[in-house]
C-alpha cells in the first residue's frame, strides 16, 4: 500500500519523464534472466539480513552489512533489472502507471531468492537444536548439576 501511495504522490512530478521509476529490464535481458538476477540479488540481501541482524551468533554489524549488500546489488543488478530486490518496489509504480509487463521478474525473482536462502539457512547453516535441553533446564542435566 505504501508503494502505491508513494508512486501516486510522485505522479504529478515524474510521470512524463521517468515512468515513476518503475523497474524495467535492461537491453538484451529476457524475463527468465531477469527472474534469475532478482533471485540472486534478493538472496544475497536475505543472507545479509538473516546473517547479521537476526542470527544471534553474528557480530552486530547488521546496518553496515545490509547497506553494503543493497549497494552491491544496485551496482551489479541495476543495469540488468533495476535491482528492485522487493516486489513492492516494482508493484507501486507498476500499478499507478498501469504497466504490469514482466511482473514475474519482480514477483517470482525475489520470492525464489528469499525462499531458497531461507531453506538453506534453516537446514544447513543454523545449529542443530539440542533436544536434551529445555527452556527450564538450560544445561541439559535435569537440574542435577
Amino acid at each position: 500500500m505504501g508503494a502505491i501511495l508513494a508512486a501516486t504522490a510522485l505522479l504529478p512530478v515524474f510521470a512524463t519523464t521517468s515512468g515513476l521509476a518503475r523497474p524495467t529490464l535492461g537491453p538484451g535481458i529476457d524475463s527468465l534472466t531477469g527472474v534469475g538476477v532478482e533471485a540472486v540479488l534478493t538472496g544475497v540481501l536475505f543472507v545479509a539480513v538473516v546473517g547479521t541482524a537476526i542470527d544471534s551468533r553474528a557480530p552486530k554489524l547488521g546496518a553496515l552489512l545490509i547497506g553494503l549488500a543493497v549497494a552491491a546489488g544496485i551496482l551489479m543488478g541495476g543495469p540488468l533489472t533495476a535491482a528492485a530486490m522487493n516486489p513492492a518496489r516494482w508493484l507501486g509504480p507498476a500499478i499507478v502507471t498501469g504497466d504490469l509487463s514482466d511482473a514475474s521478474v519482480w514477483i517470482l525473482g525475489p520470492l525464489l531468492g528469499a525462499g531458497v536462502v531461507a531453506l538453506v539457512y534453516r537446514y544447513l547453516l543454523l545449529p542443530v537444536a539440542d533436544v536434551s535441553r529445555t527452556p527450564g533446564d538450560p544445561t541439559g542435566d535435569g537440574g542435577a548439576g
